[in-house]
């Protein structure tokens, strides 16, 4: 099953047809619709065992609910509502509560940086969307301070204070 890799080029042939059919318009149920068919490039990318997609369904529904969970925060100047799990550092998979990072510099860095990554990785693709639209403009700096500040959250090893 397929998750964020680079797709075979068949099957990135049939999502460009799929798209010129349908108007210039891709929809997910067109996707999933082509790929019943044992023939489409795109029927090895799905899990046709329904017990298997349905628990593979139910986790990822888990997660937008753990992400979705927010609490109130009161600091000295203000109150903020922000997430009450995160990706918890010390696992590859797992969340913890931000109440216990606050107590916990290390794994606090470890988290934000984490939070970082996603955030380059999701300046990354704006930029190669604006790169392939003659749009660009401002990403690049964007780019650079996130990666900035990201450094001094946590330094690379060895520049740590």
């Amino acid at each position: 099953m397929a998750s964020k890799e680079e797709i075979p080029e068949s099957a990135a042939d049939r999502l460009r047809t799929l798209h010129e059919a349908n108007g210039g318009n891709l929809e997910p149920e067109a996707v999933v619709e082509d790929a019943r068919d044992k023939n489409s490039p795109l029927h090895s990318m799905f899990e046709w065992n329904d017990r298997k997609a349905a628990q593979i369904q139910r986790l990822d529904r888990a997660r937008e609910i753990i992400r979705g969970f927010t609490i109130v925060y009161q600091t000295r100047t203000e109150t903020i509502r922000a997430p009450a799990f995160v990706r918890n550092p010390a696992t590859s998979k797992g969340y913890t509560t931000l109440a216990s990072l606050r107590t916990d510099g290390d794994r606090a860095r470890e988290a934000l940086v984490r939070e970082f990554v996603m955030v380059r990785g999701a300046l990354t693709r704006a930029r190669l969307i604006a790169r392939a639209l003659d749009l660009e403009e401002d990403i690049d700096r964007l780019l650079s301070g996130v990666a900035d500040v990201q450094s001094r959250v946590m330094p690379p090893p060895g520049l740590q204070q």
